[in-house]
């Protein structure tokens, strides 16, 4: 049995192509964590994780920004660990991708399987060179481009954890939820670092108010949102936004 951890909100067309294909020789199965842990809160002593992060999102689809939540990523992640531990052959699969949201969920992932280091791999191959469908070579930032017949090959490149390193990304972890009500930034190779929430909000406001962002048409707003220079999550982005918006 393998398992196949992938964060995304939708289904990738490629990944389902390519894992039914895989089940034709090995039980394998694709989880995807639709949560972004890259905002919002991370714990709380008064409610569990599952309400804290849907309650979260609560608030940003009241601001019409995300879809009403009903997120189990929790559940799904301790069912694989339950798995894994009944089944040493088992093997479960991290695909990394390289923006702040993905190492984020990389680092809280690793919390939780701990437990099954020597079973867990995880693969980084976002940036390499792979071919489309039509033969072109591509260097992705996520897996949304890559073609299922690339997958396999990709496959090849999982690896597991030195003991340093799992060492290195639990104290990462640690350090996120001791400082969860800075803003998470985090780079390309998984560096995190922490604003003050306030100075990024209002350097974001700065910028919106200088483009009239209120008077946009929405493809301007979006193209406004995609060449801000920061690895700041957009939605969280949107939401303060509009509640600025709102005070006017």
């Amino acid at each position: 049995m393998e398992f196949h951890l992938i964060s995304s909100q939708q289904p990738l067309e490629a990944f389902e192509t390519w894992i039914q294909e895989r089940n034709e020789t090995t039980k394998a199965q694709l989880i995807y964590l639709h949560d972004e842990l890259d905002i919002g809160p991370l714990s709380d002593s008064e409610i569990s994780f599952n309400e804290l992060r849907n309650n979260f999102w609560d608030h940003l689809a009241e601001h019409q920004i995300a879809r009403p939540p009903h997120f189990d990523d929790l559940q799904k992640i301790l069912k694989v660990l339950r798995i894994a531990q009944e089944q040493e052959d088992c093997k479960v699969y991290y695909w990394l991708q390289g923006e702040s949201l993905f190492w984020i969920n990389y680092y809280w992932v690793l919390h939780w399987l701990h437990p099954i280091k020597e079973q867990f791999k995880v693969i980084n191959a976002v940036g390499l060179p792979f071919l489309n469908d039509e033969k072109s070579l591509i260097f992705p930032k996520n897996w949304n481009t890559i073609p299922s017949t690339e997958l396999n090959k990709t496959l090849g490149l999982a690896r597991n954890l030195s003991d340093p390193e799992w060492e290195m990304e639990q104290e990462e972890f640690k350090n996120i939820l001791q400082n969860q009500h800075f803003v998470r930034l985090c780079t390309p190779l998984g560096k995190v670092t922490f604003e003050p929430l306030m100075q990024q909000k209002e350097k974001i406001l700065k910028e919106a108010n200088m483009a009239n962002f209120s008077k946009l048409s929405n493809p301007k707003k979006r193209t406004f949102l995609e060449h801000l220079n920061t690895p700041l999550n957009r939605k969280l982005i949107r939401l303060w936004i509009q509640e600025e918006m709102g005070k006017k």
